[in-house]
This record gives structure tokens, sequence and C-alpha cells, in this order.
């Protein structure tokens, strides 16, 4: 919890939360993307913070700050957000939101 809080503070556009009514902040989302070896954004939105189950858009919101932390290039990123959204559908059904470009 303290690397988190050093996290937010040090950038506190990561302070806020990533979803409406969840406390899941961008610390939060930035640390397991960098410090807990997720792979992709499912890892860190559906395992590390389950946003793919408590938030209505999956966590998709979020998406810019998992890729920020995973790395890659815009290429990657787009295919990250259209497989998770992808996974999402198949879930949920069809009405997930489509990806946010960042």
């Amino acid at each position: 919890a303290v690397h988190v809080a050093t996290l937010a503070a040090e950038d506190p556009a990561l302070a806020a939360p990533v979803a409406p009514g969840l406390p899941v902040t961008g610390a939060e989302i930035r640390w397991a993307a960098t410090r807990e070896m997720a792979v992709t954004l499912e890892d860190v939105l559906a395992r590390r913070t389950r946003l793919s189950l408590t938030d209505r858009a999956g966590g998709l919101a979020a998406a810019s700050i998992v890729a920020d932390g995973l790395g890659g290039d815009e290429a990657l990123r787009q295919t990250e957000a259209a497989a998770y959204a992808a996974a999402l559908a198949a879930e949920r059904g069809p009405a997930v939101p489509a990806p946010v470009s960042s």
C-alpha cells in the first residue's frame, strides 16, 4: 500500500478512481502493470484488479494506464484493447463499449 500511495503522490492524476463508484485508483492500475508481473491488459483488469467484473465498462477507461505500464507501441496497445473488449463481449454479450483510444 505504501508503494501505491507513493505512485499517487508522484502523479496526482493516478490518485483518482478509474471507474465511477469503485475504489480502484490509477496508481493501483499502474502498480499492477509495472510491479506484479502482469503481461496483458486483461491480466491487469480481470485478474489483478477485478475491474472486469465490478465495472460496467470492464475497466476499459484504465486501458491507457495499463498500456503505459506494460510498454509497447500504439499497434500493440490497440491490439490489446480490442482483444480485451472481445473477451468482455464474449463473456457479457455485445453491449460492452468499444475500446478507448489512448
